[in-house]
């Protein structure tokens, strides 16, 4: 059932009109979502200009979503910024959801110069920067926003009570702070490794091969910790819902010959 109250800044008097998805849709997430009622339009909004843009607008998620064709809300597939050699140019490199590529001059002023340059030239070459992951601690903010709303997913599914299992529990406040308010620890370790190739192919029962934009599941340690797990585009991610530390994670790692808790049997 619908509670109204915000698992993240615990107000029940503030507008519920949105669904939440826990991994967002510019991630190509349309199965994993919260009901109404269940994140505030205050967080909502919040985390949606502050965390989730800064994250997904950035030039690791642009290249990433570019190359697989992951579309925004709006159904568009963000461009790639690139230079032309050897004419110094800023280009960009389009996508579109039925696979057809095109690039262009980034900027009005180098397009008569783009034009003269493929006239003129049989070819030329474009160089892609090489982007990094977003900064430790808005990406951490990013991981601790899903892990919560995963958790939440996952009480609602079993017919849970949100406020004995998450809303009220004191141990969740630290995260719940982190994550919306950036309260708290100066920095949120999490674990980070590549678990499989970005254009990883997985084959099903019937012989028929599919792609895995994002899976996540939620983790418990014998040391009674609660990890939430999640791989997008094959880049595993870990995150620890109780403290800033992840310890017990790297401990059961070991434990468990490295084998991720998205896949305890192997791949």
């Amino acid at each position: 059932m619908t509670q109204y109250c915000c698992i993240f800044c615990k107000s029940d008097d503030r507008e519920f009109t949105s669904r939440e998805h826990v991994v967002p849709e510019s991630l190509g997430n349309s199965e994993h979502i919260l009901p109404r009622g269940i994140v505030c339009d205050w967080c909502n909004n919040y985390f949606a200009r502050k965390v989730e843009a800064p994250v997904l607008n950035s030039a690791f998620f642009t290249q990433a979503r570019n190359r697989t064709g992951i579309p925004n809300k709006r159904r568009n597939i963000p461009p790639i910024d690139v230079l032309s050699y050897p004419v110094a140019l800023h280009l960009q490199l389009a996508a579109s959801t039925g696979g057809d590529r095109s690039i262009y001059a980034a900027n009005d002023s180098d397009n008569d110069a783009f034009v003269d340059m493929i006239t003129k030239r049989k070819r030329f070459s474009v160089v892609f920067p090489v982007p990094k992951l977003p900064s430790g601690r808005l990406f951490a903010r990013f991981l601790a926003m899903m892990a919560l709303e995963a958790w939440a997913k996952t009480i609602l599914d079993a017919n849970g009570d949100l406020h004995g299992d998450l809303i009220d529990k004191p141990e969740l406040d630290e995260i719940r702070g982190f994550a919306r308010f950036g309260t708290g620890a100066d920095a949120w370790v999490y674990a980070s490794r590549r678990l499989y190739a970005e254009d990883h192919h997985f084959v099903d029962d019937d012989g028929s091969t599919f792609d895995v934009l994002h899976e996540y599941t939620l983790l418990y340690t014998d040391a009674n910790e609660l990890y939430f797990v999640i791989a997008i585009l094959g880049i595993e991610f870990a995150i620890n819902l109780g403290g800033p530390e992840i310890d017990g994670y790297n401990d059961w790692l070991k434990s468990n010959a490295g084998r991720s808790p998205l896949y305890p049997n192997g791949m």
